[in-house]
């Protein structure tokens, strides 16, 4: 009698298995996948999934054929005609969407009180790949709920237009990708704004909450955050808010406003602690002022380029954007715990009111252990260029405090003209240097292998030194200097300077106050100005305060010697009706004499275009005048 028990059983699998998979085309092995067309062809893998509970299904004999076990799926097309229900509650087939894409409408149909409804996919123990979300949902959760160890998605473009945000009832919540990845999420991007003006307590795009227990790998977010309204506590990162697991190779594009500032936040990129973050760059801005107040009126807001709070360790990553909170504020990290920050870049301003650093905002009152080890900051911030909390606990009774390290971290002094730390330049643990004794290879021997170096740039994060956003902030202008005590900074710009033009980083002067000839900065006028790099889609500021200007030529005053026509494309010609001219050199920006003429016409029509000097000899004197070449 088991026997045949046994036997119905698997001829009953057999049948249904018959009755499920004749819906599609293809066999639904790796080499003969479904092949999925239409809309209708989605909706079969929704019509014959197990539509119990998450406990009956995987308690369900019926479990492997039911969520598809090791059944590939294939889109042929992309699904224009949206598909409104979940594709199925636990997914354990694959998923390969060919680079075509997906409509999603979902309404939640089925429960309108169930959120795990609002999803792609609700459990994916198996795999969806190569996929693009667009449509409109007006009731969106996330695309999975739960990615299982054995679940993955790569490829994954969300295009999907969710603005504002439909917050589920009585969630409080706002993420895009999953709710909690135990897996592997890589190679995914996001595109989708997120905008809400609910009271909501945690914000995420890729990982909700404190469930990234899996690794999140080279992916990238474009999308930006505008919150508004939230009065109690609101944490949010863009990657992952928690966890344990691990962020690597991701970059955020990303902007990020919170208006109407909460009691109490923590804000960060990546990471509000925990898991552990290496080989990611920020280049996105994050504002948590606007609306009146900043990151939050309570206690201990922060805000933070990579970390806000860290417990785990922090390598090889880089942060660009402009961070702006008012309680709590830093670079890479805005707290750190018992954790470890090594071989991070910052290059963005970082501004607040009471804990600012380049690097570090300021240390927990629960951290007893930390590393701060080989980092560097090229940026102002609002307060301390490197960290903004007090260390006169850690230098007065080092034997207390064996387990802090802190160590090896550098700023360009010339650049940032503020000091280290509340406790000043610190030898050998945070201190500034000249802007020559950063650049090339001068602290290989000091950082170690954790970074990229080359002639003419600072030094990159290892990993990083292929990313235009890496190669622009590490690229540097060089002010005069005489010696390590007495130098000119960008707030007292008196000499000429040299401009770094590796990688193909092109500058532009706001203000026409600094002229750029190759690499040469030629100071013009006297006053504030602005040079922009640019790299790619990327860019970056340098302020500048010229308070002098360097007469490098000797010119006497004399208006009676007219130069026609300027800008010139061919002949060049000088009226001296009034003197003799002697000779006339023709010379580039810095002063160098290109060409030697006798005559007061002048072909230039072989000069390549842009702006020289003329130099002309008389019985008077010498007249310098600019001449531009078209």
């Amino acid at each position: 009698m088991k026997l045949f028990k046994y036997f119905y059983l698997i001829i009953t699998l057999l049948l249904y298995s018959q009755a499920i998979f004749s819906q599609w085309q293809g066999a639904g092995t790796a080499q003969d996948p479904f092949r999925i067309y239409t809309v209708t062809d989605l909706e079969n893998i929704t019509n014959h999934q197990y539509d119990s509970d998450y406990t009956q299904a995987m308690s369900s004999p019926l479990t492997p054929l039911i969520s598809y076990t090791g059944v590939h799926f294939k889109l042929m097309n992309d699904i224009e005609e949206p598909l409104t229900k979940r594709l199925c509650f636990n997914f354990a087939g694959h998923l390969h969407g060919k680079g075509h894409s997906v409509t999603l409408n979902l309404n939640n149909e089925l429960d309108p009180d169930s959120i795990l409804n609002s999803t792609f996919i609700a459990e994916l123990f198996g795999s969806v790949d190569s996929l693009t979300f667009v449509g409109n949902s007006p009731v969106f959760y996330s695309l999975f709920n739960r990615i299982h160890p054995t679940g993955k998605i790569s490829y994954i473009i969300c295009n999907l237009d969710i603005t504002p945000f439909a917050i589920i009832p009585n969630t409080k919540v706002a993420f895009i990708f999953c709710g909690e990845n135990n897996g592997l999420i890589e190679y995914c991007v996001n595109n989708s704004n997120l905008s809400n003006n609910h009271n909501i307590s945690q914000v995420s795009l890729f990982v909700f909450s404190w469930n990234n227990f899996g690794t999140i790998d080279n992916c990238i977010n474009n999308g930006n955050i505008s919150i508004h309204n939230v009065t109690d506590l609101l944490v949010s990162a863009i990657f992952a808010v928690d966890g344990g697991g691990n962020i690597t190779n991701c970059i955020n594009n990303g902007d990020f406003t919170i208006s109407g500032v909460p009691a109490q936040s923590y804000i960060s990129c990546f990471s509000y602690h925990d898991n552990n973050i290496s080989h990611c760059i920020n280049t996105g801005n994050i504002n948590v002022k606007s609306g009146g107040g900043g990151t939050g009126t309570g206690t201990g807001a922060n805000i933070m380029g990579i970390f806000s709070v860290s417990n785990g360790i922090v390598s090889n990553c880089l942060n660009t954007g402009n961070l702006t909170g008012n309680e709590i504020a830093g670079g890479i990290v805005g707290e750190i715990g018992n954790g470890i920050i090594e071989n991070c870049l910052n290059a963005g301003y970082i501004d607040g009111d009471n804990y600012v650093g380049g690097i570090v905002g300021s240390f927990s009152q629960y951290g007893n252990y930390f590393t701060i080890k080989n980092n560097l900051d090229l940026s102002k911030t609002a307060k301390y260029a490197l960290i903004g909390d007090d260390l006169t606990l850690y230098l007065t009774y080092p034997q207390y405090y064996q387990d802090v390290i802190i160590e090896n971290n550098f700023y360009d002094k010339q650049m940032v003209t503020i000091p280290a730390t509340p406790n000043g330049d610190i030898t050998g643990k945070a201190e500034g240097k000249l802007t020559t004794e950063i650049t090339g290879f001068a602290l290989q021997s000091i950082l170690g292998d954790g970074w990229s170096y080359a002639e003419g740039r600072y030094p990159i994060p290892l990993g990083l030194e292929n990313h235009p956003a890496a190669l622009l902030a590490a690229t540097p202008i060089y002010l005069h200097a005489t010696d390590t005590e007495n130098y000119n900074s960008v707030d007292s710009v008196s000499q000429n300077f040299i401009i770094g033009l590796e990688n193909n980083v092109e500058w532009q002067s706001a203000y026409n106050m600094v002229f750029l000839y190759e690499e040469n900065g030629i100071l013009q006028h006297i006053g504030y100005e602005t040079l922009t790099g640019n790299l790619d889609n990327y860019s970056k500021n340098i302020q500048l305060n010229i308070r002098s200007i360097p007469s490098s030529i000797t010119s006497t005053t004399f208006d009676e010697i007219t130069i026609y026509p300027n800008p010139v494309k061919d002949i060049l010609l000088i009226d001296n009706r009034q003197f003799t001219i002697n000779n006339v050199e023709i010379c580039d920006i810095a002063g160098k004499t290109l060409s030697t003429h006798s005559t007061n016409t002048i072909n230039v029509s072989n000069l390549p275009m842009g702006v020289y000097l003329l130099k002309i000899y008389t019985h008077k004197g010498v007249k310098v005048e600019k001449i531009v070449k078209n």
